[in-house]
């Protein structure tokens, strides 16, 4: 895959992984729904979960549960502490099991990570669709141990 040469007047683009770049509510509402359970809330309907979103984990767990009438203590209880210690427990335990890109986020940051002229390496290990040797970086690797010598004999600059 040939990178599309484009010019944009910086040499920094940032993004917030979560719901930018990738479409987490899924696995977001999942997390708030264990700890709901684990407090015994209904849980929230996966379509609406979304609508939570915004402020934080905590704020996202506050709204579900103050929904349903809230817990004694409010958010500095220890109750809904213990739930939401629990949400990014499991949060953290099932982070991709839905989450997925948005439409285009691949392309758009692929499009960016070559024309910021930053090398590239590709891992030949690990879990890829595609064999590593089509991805277009600069040098690929079969174990970590392989970074710094592949490192060290990449260009300056490209």
């Amino acid at each position: 895959m040939s990178p599309k040469t484009i010019n944009i007047p910086f040499e920094t683009v940032g993004f917030d992984l979560d719901g930018t770049l990738l479409d987490t509510f899924r696995d977001l509402g999942a997390a708030v729904n264990h700890a709901l359970a684990l407090g015994g809330f209904a849980p929230v309907p996966m379509e609406t979960s979304q609508d939570l979103i915004g402020g934080g984990a905590k704020i996202m767990l506050a709204q579900a549960v103050n929904a349903q009438g809230g817990l004694p203590g409010g958010l500095e209880g220890d109750d809904f502490r213990s739930l939401y210690k629990a949400m990014l427990r499991f949060y953290s335990e099932n982070t991709a099991v839905s989450t997925k890109p948005y439409p285009h986020a691949r392309e758009a940051v692929a499009g960016l990570a070559r024309a910021a002229k930053v090398p590239v390496i590709a891992a030949a290990y690990g879990y890829c669709d595609a064999a590593p040797a089509e991805l277009g970086a600069d040098a690929v690797i079969d174990s970590l141990d392989q970074l710094i010598p592949a490192l060290e004999a990449l260009p300056a600059k490209l």
